[in-house]
């Protein structure tokens, strides 16, 4: 398959996503392993491919080239085709403390995706990179990317370089792509240690190379090339494309945006809404900003029949009384008063503003779970944050965990007041227990709004600054019974649960065709290089 037959396949599936081009080197790098991109060696034993000049060029013996068969990549089982990548490269550890490192005009290789300016240079490429420290630490394995480096460069004392002793018969760009390719396989499934997971020089020396005719190698350094023009492309069509939904975005939710520039600038989002939405990110931004206009009251038309909502509040405030003079309210916490300078943003006209204390009562009662065992059991690890979607959860029986839990009843809204789980939201239509860290509340307004305004910035940037500075931050009922809330009349909340409701449909809607699509280019994808691979395949039948 040449250059040419690359692009033309990467066109054909349509934009040249960042996971299309992934994997086609992923597909590419195993076709090469297998001897399907043209003229190879993978049918030669090393015996007949390690022949005087071959070991004389790379300094070794062939007992150090042999590899056993229980550390190949998965799918190849074959050890023949494969050495130890110690025998045909050199590997050496970084020599500069990346912390200590001085500016200057060499790049400093770290493990992060970008390097740093160093005074001086360790090394001179071509070479692989790889981090000899878990990326994620704390016990767990894992390498969150490989580096390929050409020129003079520095490297951190925590990587090691991977030289190709004989770059005419191993390129350090197949390498790289190789490894990258079968990363887990390979490099992380060789990682030890309890706290500090590390890689050691001689456990990268036993990884297993395949033998790749060098023409195939340099065939696979040619698409990787293109590989990574693609990528830059994509990612300066992405860069336009967000800038784009960023300020579209942004112009309907100003806060000084006059009526008519709103509803130009709702138009012009809604004809561009096929480029703002090509990423699942950009549907969340655009589900976010749904969600904003709603509490903002620029979603729906306010009508003049509309009762007020200072009215609502009243007729709340007269119930909550008499509730609490009957006894049914116990031990309540004290509510700011609202003062002129308290503001989210202008209200709109018959709209008024309340603390989250005036419109919903927090529960705060703790039982014992051990007799309500047969009941469910909600943990924030069992809402999605900034969606108020419920995930699957268990019974208390199930959780093996016997501490104090709040009970809650049908038709209340679970909410988690821990940082930084404080957009974690729900309402809930049955009984059952929730974990201590999360409130049960019951709504005076209507509890889709409220649950619709909880998971907007407006709510969560008010949490975040009253949440109480501890080792584990979180919000206390005082603070959350002084959070600002803006109240629309109660028939307009309606209307607007129902155009969100609308609204977030169509954003499903746009996540389905976005996955669809992805599973459709996904299959085409395998499709066209089989094509472009068939005519090689039959000459082969044929002989």
């Amino acid at each position: 398959m040449k250059a040419e037959q690359a692009q033309s396949i990467l066109d054909r599936l349509g934009g040249s996503s960042i996971d299309e081009i992934q994997r086609f080197r992923k597909l590419a790098v195993a076709l090469a392993i297998s001897g399907k991109l043209g003229a190879d060696v993978s049918g030669t034993s090393i015996d007949e491919w390690a022949n005087e000049a071959t070991l004389s060029s790379l300094g070794t013996k062939l007992s150090n080239l042999r590899v056993g068969a229980e550390g190949l990549p998965e799918s190849f089982r074959d050890e023949r085709k494969f050495v130890r990548l110690g025998a045909i490269a050199k590997i050496e550890k970084g020599k500069t403390a990346i912390t200590k490192a001085h500016p200057g005009p060499f790049p400093l290789v770290v493990t992060g995706a970008d390097s740093k300016p160093c005074d001086h240079h360790d090394f001179e490429g071509p070479a692989l990179i790889i981090p000899l420290v878990s990326s994620t630490g704390h016990g767990r394995a894992s390498i969150n990317r490989l580096h390929y480096q050409e020129g003079q460069f520095a490297l951190g004392t925590i990587l090691a370089a991977v030289f190709p002793k004989n770059p005419e018969l191993f390129s350090a760009r197949f390498l790289f792509e190789y490894l990258s390719t079968f990363t887990e396989d390979l490099l992380v499934s060789r990682m030890t240690g309890t706290a500090n997971v590390t890689l050691t020089v001689g456990r990268i020396a036993d990884v297993p190379v395949p033998l790749v005719d060098p023409k195939v190698q340099g065939r696979i350094d040619e698409l990787m090339a293109l590989c990574d023009r693609l990528e830059e492309q994509h990612g300066t069509r992405e860069a336009t494309r967000d800038r784009l939904t960023t300020a579209t975005l942004s112009r309907l939710t100003a806060p000084d945006t006059d009526e008519q520039s709103f509803r130009d600038h709702a138009r012009f989002a809604l004809d561009t809404l096929p480029a703002l939405t090509a990423r699942p990110d950009q549907i969340k931004a655009l589900r976010q900003t749904i969600l904003d206009l709603a509490v903002r009251g620029q979603l729906v038309e306010q009508e003049p029949a509309d009762e007020p909502a200072s009215a609502l509040l009243d007729q709340i405030s007269r119930q909550r009384e008499l509730m609490a003079q009957s006894g049914r309210f116990k031990n309540l916490k004290q509510i700011d008063a609202i003062e002129n300078n308290d503001a989210l943003f202008p209200l709109p006209s018959r709209w008024a503003l309340a603390r989250f204390g005036d419109i919903a009562s927090i529960k705060s009662n703790l039982v014992d779970p051990k007799g309500f065992g047969d009941l469910p059991l909600i943990a924030p690890d069992n809402i999605e944050g900034w969606s108020a979607t419920l995930l699957p959860f268990g019974k208390v029986r199930d959780s093996g965990v016997f501490s104090s839990k709040h009970r809650f009843f049908e038709g209340s809204i679970l909410y988690s007041k821990i940082r930084p789980n404080l957009a974690k939201v729900v309402k809930v239509d049955f009984e059952g227990l929730c974990s201590a860290d999360m409130y049960p509340i019951s709504s005076h307004i209507d509890r889709d709004f409220l649950v619709t305004f909880m998971i907007t910035p407006l709510f969560v940037d008010q949490t975040v600054i009253e949440a109480n500075r501890v080792a584990m931050p979180k919000i206390n009922q005082h603070c959350l019974s002084n959070i600002l809330v803006p109240i629309p009349p109660i028939n307009e909340q309606r209307r607007i649960v129902a155009k969100v409701n609308e609204l977030l449909a169509l954003c499903d809607h746009l996540e389905a065709n976005l996955q669809q699509a992805d599973n459709k280019r996904a299959r085409l994808l395998e499709a066209l290089l089989a094509e472009a691979l068939a005519p090689a395949d039959k000459a082969l039948e044929a002989a």
